[in-house]
């Protein structure tokens, strides 16, 4: 489990600081380092990957993102 804090699409194009109330708890089974960047899944959707057992997350760390290219 991890610590996760959400970014806004005007976090990462307008280097804004990011609302610290929106952390959320993430599991993580890719190894994630401090500083990492990942896609979340959120929701009911977070606890998908542990059915038919019941399991206390707010986010499930879905994927690394090497990059992340944003155009306008």
């Amino acid at each position: 489990m991890k610590v996760a804090l959400p970014l806004s699409l005007e976090n990462l194009t307008e280097a804004t600081e990011p609302n610290l109330d929106g952390m959320c708890v993430c599991w993580d089974d890719l190894g994630t380092g401090v500083g990492s960047r990942v896609g979340l899944s959120e929701g009911a959707e977070a606890a998908q990957p542990f059915r038919p057992e019941l399991k206390p997350v707010d986010a499930y760390a879905a994927a690394l993102l090497d990059n992340i290219d944003i155009s306008r």
